[in-house]
């Protein structure tokens, strides 16, 4: 009868002491799985990030370019200008798809 104890305090002890180490390193395994999540993910959203700094740098410039060229027409006031900018539009354009092919 003096083992039946024993033998349920050693597996108490046991079942505790597993319990506290499982509890122990469950921060540790969830930071872990952080880590991972974080090396996998970092790198394609800083791509995602640089592209999207280049294409806001390129829209920025076709921004300008916009508002230059409509201001020279308003000031010019002139068709022919308007005409001559329609004109480059077009080859620029026709350049372009050439490009693509």
């Amino acid at each position: 009868m003096n083992n039946q104890p024993k033998s349920q305090v050693a597996k108490t002890a046991q079942l505790a002491s597993e319990c506290a180490h499982m509890l122990a390193n469950e921060p540790a395994l969830g930071a872990y799985y952080v880590m991972e999540h974080v090396e996998r993910s970092v790198p394609a959203i800083v791509d995602c990030k640089r592209m999207l700094q280049e294409q806001q740098r390129a829209l920025q410039g076709a921004s300008t370019d916009a508002a230059f060229d409509s201001e020279a027409v308003h000031l010019a006031g002139s068709q022919e200008v308007s005409d001559s900018l329609t004109r480059i539009r077009a080859e620029l354009a026709r350049q372009s798809a050439q490009c693509l092919r």
